[in-house]
């Protein structure tokens, strides 16, 4: 898309597009198509072309999400045999672009698959701060630092 653009910027345009964050909860985070110039009506057709070159390619776009279980299955099946990590994103739990980092569905999945390793971070304070809760009891799994304010993973067997 970003090719096209040289293209459709003529006449002193100049235009540029987001995708946005498809799982916000609030338009102000959606995609967006922008352009300025010194003559409106130049600046106007050239967005629209650019929207209609998007909507035609969004199909392109388009990715497969997985539920857990399903990305826990299909990154053993790529690790098998190599030597490399394979990395899960959980990109619905993205505290980059609104999410709370909160969401143990992966580390479940992970857990259910008996996979060696993993790495979270999770954004919980309660859940960090173990130290605050003396009635509560973490699975052997997780362990607390010293200060109580990072929960690490031991090796998951």
């Amino acid at each position: 898309m970003y090719r096209e653009l040289g293209e459709l910027e003529r006449g002193g345009v100049c235009l540029s597009f987001a995708a946005g964050f498809p799982a916000t909860d609030f338009p102000e985070c959606g995609p967006v198509v922008w352009g300025f110039g010194e003559d409106a009506a130049v600046v106007e057709e050239a967005v629209a072309a650019l929207h209609a070159n998007i909507v035609r390619r969004e199909p392109d776009w388009r990715i497969e999400v997985l539920a857990p279980d399903t990305a826990v299955a299909a990154a053993g099946a790529l690790a098998s045999g190599v030597t490399l990590p394979v990395v899960i994103a959980d990109t619905q739990d993205n505290p980059g672009a609104g999410g709370d980092a909160r969401t143990t569905g992966m580390l479940r999945a992970l857990l259910a698959a008996g996979e060696s390793g993993a790495l979270a971070a999770i954004w919980d304070p309660v859940a960090a701060d173990p130290a605050d809760l003396p009635w509560r009891r973490l699975p052997p799994h997780i362990r607390t630092s010293p200060n109580a304010t990072v929960v690490e993973l031991e090796e998951l067997s």
